[in-house]
């Protein structure tokens, strides 16, 4: 008998270096329910924006190693998805 439960993974990222990890532990199927968030260090205010272009330069590289993975009808099914989410935020 299989169980049916919800699995949730955390991976911390605190590392530009380590960011190449994220297309080796995901893969391609499990982007369209996986969720990014980036937490600044507010240490240093003045610093957030260049942090914020860091981490999301780092999320877009993962992405753009893993949707070549993916078939045609499962990238434009995660576009739509997006747009959706978008559009009712």
């Amino acid at each position: 008998m299989e169980d049916n439960f919800p699995h949730l993974n955390v991976w911390i990222v605190n590392d530009v270096e380590m960011g190449c990890m994220i297309p080796r532990v995901l893969k391609p199927e499990d982007l369209e329910h996986t969720f990014g968030i980036i937490v600044l260090d507010l240490e240093q205010p003045w610093d957030l924006m260049n942090q914020c272009e860091k981490w999301m330069k780092v999320l877009k590289e993962a992405i753009f190693q893993l949707t070549p993975k993916l078939n045609l009808n499962q990238m434009e099914s995660l576009r739509e998805r997006i747009v959706d989410l978008y559009k009712t935020y």
